[in-house]
């Protein structure tokens, strides 16, 4: 009996859902925003939260009696009212990704009679690996592909060339033909065919059949008299009577030497201009003997935002796609590459900032900023400066800062004069700023814990020139500008206080700032006392980046998961639960942004200095925009969520208020 996949059953939208299909289908469709991004000249406020006249929330109509502080459990009554908690009938399938690949129409099961036999207990499932590798066993797959492969490896017929049809002993010195590893439609050809084939994709693998002993043997197509031809649209130069000089190309294919042919005209360009204007970024500015493909250069970046790879595997990788057998006696371009990668970089960086490159750069010019958050000057609501105290909960801005001692730094003899390009202008606090002021200021006086003793005051056991990195970052998990600092034993307050104050730099016009710290306890004793003393006027006079450390008023506590670590007191008086105005803040950002970028700390710490710094900036302008692409569906799933919890709330409110009443 034939097994056919019934029809997939419609599931009609939930009501819920329509903001986030609506923002997929409309990208300008109106959505619920933020209380402090959102205009109140036309879209009211969210509830609980409308604006009045003057500026200031006023309380709802709909529910007067909704409290400022909502209970922290709903009753089940309550929120069964409000959500359907009956779970769907399930789906009988031999599968559980319908949109997965199936092997001979066998995917869905049609009836109970066409159920498969169930042995020892476990139901086979055509998705799982085991039974994939099964078929492809078992139904020849594995042969016929074996087949297959051995066709393409044939000996081609050297009597005709399959795109012009000549005969290559007879018109060519290389009496035989040639195929591309990297063309999809690669059919054999002539010398002169496989060249004209390839003048625009000079650094494809290219292979010859080798009529003696009958296989396919590597070469390029240098060595079939290619030439790369610069500033004409691969047309030789007029004015270029001078012989080919020699380059070596790292591509993505591999390492390769090339013979190029630079313009000679009286408009063209220097060397290096023209090389970076056929894709290839040069290893020196004034005679260069080697390259990169930008296309290399791009995949790296790729590689190592993602896969952590770094320069030494990566040249490596490339030298056995060279010559697998031969990769020792190749040319070493572990140098020119990392020279290549930190030049680009920097430059594709500015172009992203809008800013030209400079040895001194705009402030926070390279950033990405946090669109969900406050931004002074950028997203924030009219009339927020006059808002009435009791309400500026709803334009502070919420951040959190830890420390990390993976990202040590080895002890080994590289560049000390090595300068971060991105100086003053990425997620790393000003280096000359924080250099000068670490060694012109003395240590506030230590002051006994009247909590647990933590690690990070102090206890730790730290080695190396740096012992780690602090970091600033917003609810969102995305990095302040300004908000990264090298550590040099344990979190020091003098490190924290300056980092504080450069990340919190833009935000000096909010009139709250919310901000959680695993010692929070201890650290905020004498916060303002300390910043009078270290930041005094003669000392902000010489600080580039800072212009003032007069902060707005700082409110918060310790984040959910280090707050059992504290004595009873601290879990009482420092509770985000306990805070007014803070949400459902968890505190622990910082704690998800090291487990992603934790493991990049095995590459930093054998980096220079300034190498060091630009590639942590970079992997976080990374990490912030893929933290932004998750928002535009987080913020409405958390908005749906809130606006069901409000609700939930308001019913357990009226049944609380009612049994008061009645008794």
């Amino acid at each position: 009996m034939e097994r056919t996949s019934p029809a997939r059953p419609v599931v009609p939208p939930s009501p819920t859902k329509t903001p986030s299909i609506l923002r997929r289908l409309h990208p300008t469709a109106a959505l619920p925003t933020s209380p402090c991004t959102a205009d109140t000249s036309n879209t009211p406020a969210p509830p609980g939260l409308p604006i009045g006249n003057a500026g200031e929330p006023a309380l709802p109509e709909a529910s007067p009696r909704v409290p400022a502080r909502l209970p922290r459990t709903p009753s089940k009554g309550a929120l069964e009212r409000t959500f359907d908690f009956s779970m769907p009938a399930p789906v009988t399938s031999k599968r559980t990704d319908p949109e997965a690949d199936v092997e001979d129409g066998e995917d869905y099961v049609s009836s109970d009679e066409e159920e498969p036999d169930v042995r020892d207990g476990v139901r086979p499932e055509t998705h799982l690996p085991s039974e994939r590798c099964k078929i492809f066993l078992q139904k020849g797959h594995a042969l016929r592909a074996r087949n297959i492969l051995d066709d393409r490896d044939a000996p081609p017929d050297l009597n005709k060339c399959t795109s012009c049809g000549c005969d290559p002993k007879a018109r060519h010195k290389h009496a035989t033909l040639f195929r591309c590893v990297d063309c999809h439609i690669a059919p054999p050809r002539c010398v002169a065919c496989i060249i004209t084939a390839h003048l625009e994709r000079p650094f494809d693998r290219i292979q010859e059949w080798d009529r003696s002993k009958m296989f396919w043997r590597k070469c390029t197509l240098t060595d079939l008299g290619y030439e790369l031809r610069l500033g004409h649209q691969g047309r030789r130069c007029k004015n270029a009577f001078s012989l080919p000089r020699d380059l070596n190309v790292v591509h993505d294919h591999g390492i390769f030497d090339i013979h190029v042919v630079y313009c000679q005209c009286s408009t063209a360009g220097k060397i290096p201009d023209q090389l970076i204007e056929a894709g290839l970024w040069p290893a020196s500015w004034t005679n260069p003997q080697s390259a990169t493909t930008m296309s290399a250069l791009r995949t790296f970046h790729s590689l190592s935002m993602n896969a952590q790879v770094n320069a030494n595997d990566y040249i490596a990788h490339l030298k056995r796609s060279t010559d697998n057998v031969g990769a020792a006696d190749l040319k070493d371009r572990y140098r020119e590459f990392g020279i290549c990668v930190r030049q680009y970089s920097f430059v594709r960086a500015c172009r992203w900032g809008g800013v030209d490159p400079a040895d001194e750069l705009p402030p926070a010019s390279l950033v990405v900023l946090c669109p969900a958050c406050p931004q002074p000057g950028h997203n924030m609501r009219p009339g927020c400066e006059t808002r009435d105290p009791k309400y500026e909960y709803v334009d502070a801005a919420q951040i959190t800062q830890d420390g990390n001692f993976h990202y040590s730094m080895t002890n080994k003899h590289t560049d000390p004069k090595d300068p971060a390009m991105t100086k003053g202008a990425s997620y790393y606090a000003h280096e000359d700023d924080s250099k000068l002021f670490l060694e012109t200021t003395e240590h506030p006086e230590h002051e006994s814990s009247t909590c647990n003793q933590f690690a990070a005051i102090g206890s730790g056991k730290y080695k190396g020139p740096v012992s780690g990195i602090m970091a600033v970052l917003c609810r969102h998990m995305i990095v302040l500008p300004g908000g990264v600092l090298d550590l040099h034993h344990g979190e020091r307050y003098l490190y924290v206080d300056f980092l504080l104050v450069s990340a919190l730099q833009r935000y000096r016009a909010l009139h709250m700032i919310v901000d959680t710290y695993d010692i929070y306890c201890q650290y905020m004793k004498k916060f303002r006392r300390r910043l009078e003393l270290e930041f005094t006027p003669t000392k902000l006079e010489s600080l580039k980046s800072i212009e003032s450390a007069d902060l707005p008023k700082i409110v918060g506590g310790v984040g959910n998961y280090h707050a059992p670590m504290h004595i009873r007191k601290c879990r009482c008086f420092f509770s985000l639960h306990h805070i007014p105005g803070v949400g459902k803040m968890v505190g622990e950002q910082c704690e998800g942004h090291w487990g992603i970028t934790e493991p990049h700390s095995r590459c930093t710490k054998e980096m220079s200095c300034g190498h060091r710094h630009e590639y942590i900036c970079y992997l976080y302008s990374h990490r912030n925009v893929q933290r932004i692409h998750r928002l535009v569906d987080e913020l409405p799933e958390k908005w749906e969520e809130a606006e069901g919890a409000m609700i939930a709330a308001d019913e357990y409110l009226h049944t609380l208020e009612a049994t008061l009443a009645e008794n």
